[in-house]
């Protein structure tokens, strides 16, 4: 039992050190439904591979530039709020340094009273949901745009969820605090039950969060598959560690 226990442990270390080089450390983990396990990372690279050589169709989200409130309105956006005695929500297109355009949309908790308010949000009292955009099954989809995220200390686990709602929460990109404006790409495969894409902003805790140049566009891949690189090789040995007892 011991002596399996040890190979299960350095085959563990081994397919971590695998999934950072094809995934890579700067990615992330939700980027790609192919790269959610060390099963699907021969598929996954071969989706990288094929994505070089893609090309991604015009942007189909209305209002994703946050440049008029007018036009996002009529588009379908809304905004949602559950009250929470203590906090206070705010939602606007902010002048404040956007990263492209006059404008971003800015999300914000506060507390109405540091005394009395909630130590920890429980639930995200405020979202912001996109209009429908319409997909077709089996269509890739590229979800990209750019946020910028300032939460106090300590950092809460969850600050600011994209959600789409073909993969739901679960594979939600969540962000923290960001150094300035950090872009996010994500895609999304559309299943057979689908006709629609819509986003969620949802901000899950004290503090601001901005966001900025969001789009939603199909990707054409190409019908022959590019050929696929070699796996990379680490820099030296691996060196597991050792269990005694």
């Amino acid at each position: 039992y011991q002596q399996a226990r040890r190979a299960q442990h350095g085959l563990a270390r081994i397919k971590r050190i695998h999934f950072e080089q094809v995934v890579g450390a700067t990615t992330s983990p939700v980027a790609s439904p192919l790269a959610l396990t060390y099963a699907t990372l021969p598929e996954q690279r071969i989706f990288a591979a094929r994505l070089q050589a893609s090309r991604v169709v015009a942007n189909q989200l209305i209002g994703g530039d946050f440049e008029d409130l007018g036009k996002m309105r009529q588009a379908g956006w809304q905004h949602f709020e559950h009250t929470v005695p203590g906090l206070l929500e705010a939602v606007e297109l902010s002048p404040a340094e956007p990263h492209s355009g006059r404008f971003s949309l800015r999300l914000r908790v506060m507390a109405s009273d540091p005394k009395t308010s909630p130590s920890v949000v429980a639930s995200p009292p405020l979202w912001i949901t996109s209009p429908p955009v319409p997909v077709r099954t089996g269509q890739l989809i590229q979800i990209h745009g750019w946020v910028r995220v300032e939460m106090p200390n300590p950092q809460p686990v969850d600050g600011l969820q994209v959600i789409d709602s073909l993969t739901g929460a679960a594979l939600s990109e969540r962000i923290g605090p960001t150094a300035g404006w950090r872009e996010i790409t994500l895609y999304r495969v559309v299943p057979p039950s689908a006709s629609s894409l819509a986003l969620t902003f949802a901000l899950s805790s004290y503090g601001q969060a901005d966001i900025d140049g969001m789009s939603v566009a199909p990707v054409i891949l190409p019908t022959v598959g590019q050929p696929i690189p070699p796996f990379p090789a680490t820099a030296g040995s691996v060196r597991l560690p050792v269990e005694t007892g």
